[in-house]
């Protein structure tokens, strides 16, 4: 079941489901929903990407260089690159998490974040693309909760969505 908010929706797996703050959170086509905010014995609260209080995600570019995706406020992401490096975004480029980077494990890598809709050029090493989410976080109706990150997680012997985090969402009231 799913309740929304603006900034949050919840979802009807909790701790005793194995569910823990930080878990990356991804749709039936495994893109990149949100991440656990909150848990109690039940339930988890979501914070979806497109919100301001999402965290940043590290993404990896076609030509191998970093960017940092952010909400940007109107249901789109931003992509922010800041390198002398990086050559271009096209438009329609698919963006995916960088995964472990550094001391952050925020997300696992190659999960799916969403496309630019704009190409650019970095200009004094920088730019800016506004991107497309690929889930669609307004019509979930299930999410899968990926136990991440691996040495605190419950073990998983197989596909690292587990049954575990499967949950419903609880319908707007």
């Amino acid at each position: 079941m799913l309740f929304r908010s603006d900034f949050a929706f919840t979802v009807d797996k909790g701790t005793v489901d194995g569910v823990q703050v930080g878990q990356p959170v991804v749709d039936a086509e495994g893109a990149l929903v949100g991440v656990v905010a909150e848990v109690s014995a039940a339930n988890s609260s979501i914070v979806p990407i497109t919100s301001p209080n999402a965290p940043g995600i590290v993404v990896l570019l076609e030509d191998q260089t970093r960017g940092l995706v952010q909400a940007g406020g109107t249901g789109l992401l931003t992509l922010r690159v800041f390198s002398d490096t990086a050559t271009l975004v096209v438009q329609g480029d698919l963006l995916r998490t960088y995964g472990p980077y550094e001391s952050s494990t925020q997300y696992p890598r190659g999960l799916l974040v969403g496309t630019a809709l704009e190409s650019a050029a970095p200009v004094a090493g920088q730019f800016e693309v506004d991107v497309a989410p690929l889930a669609d976080i307004e019509r979930l109706t299930f999410v899968s909760i990926i136990p991440w990150p691996p040495d605190t997680a419950v073990p998983v012997e197989e596909d690292p969505i587990t049954e575990i985090g499967r949950a419903s969402c609880r319908e707007r009231v």
